[in-house]
């Protein structure tokens, strides 16, 4: 018994020694659409609105803090779905350590240009990936 505490005391010791690279925001910066590859969703937020700007697609989102970092990205699985125009599903996952309670309004950009490179654009985008959207919030927009 006492062995098996001992065991557990330093597996949950070595646990928490683990180095993590140190949160940043990067609401700043236009997102790069990446590949999905088992990435999970820890989301947080809810969808306003989703609006195209140039060739950008805008996404303004509510999410709770005040006083750590939120670092966004965004991932598409490889999925087209055939229609005219096509359409393509992004996922916006959240990554925080901010334990604030406040509730931030905030504008994350999505760079479409490597969809535009493979030729998939024009294109309905929409975006997924929130625990809630906002009420009548239309998550696809078209990006030509």
């Amino acid at each position: 018994m006492i062995r098996t505490i001992i065991l557990l005391s330093v597996a949950v010791v070595s646990a928490c020694a683990v180095e993590h690279e140190p949160l940043t925001d990067n609401v700043d910066q236009p997102l790069a659409i990446e590949a999905c590859h088992g990435k999970t969703t820890d989301a947080g937020f809810t969808l306003e609105k989703v609006a195209r700007d140039g060739s950008d697609l805008v996404v303004d989102l509510r999410t709770g803090g005040g006083c750590g970092a939120h670092h966004f990205d965004v991932c598409w699985n490889g999925l087209v779905q055939p229609s005219a125009p096509p359409m393509i599903g992004l996922e916006l996952t959240q990554q925080s350590n901010d334990v604030c309670e406040a509730l931030l309004t905030l504008e994350v950009r999505i760079d479409t240009s490597t969809l535009r490179a493979r030729g998939l654009l024009p294109a309905i985008l929409y975006v997924g990936g929130a625990d809630r959207q906002a009420d009548g919030v239309n998550t696809g927009t078209l990006v030509e």
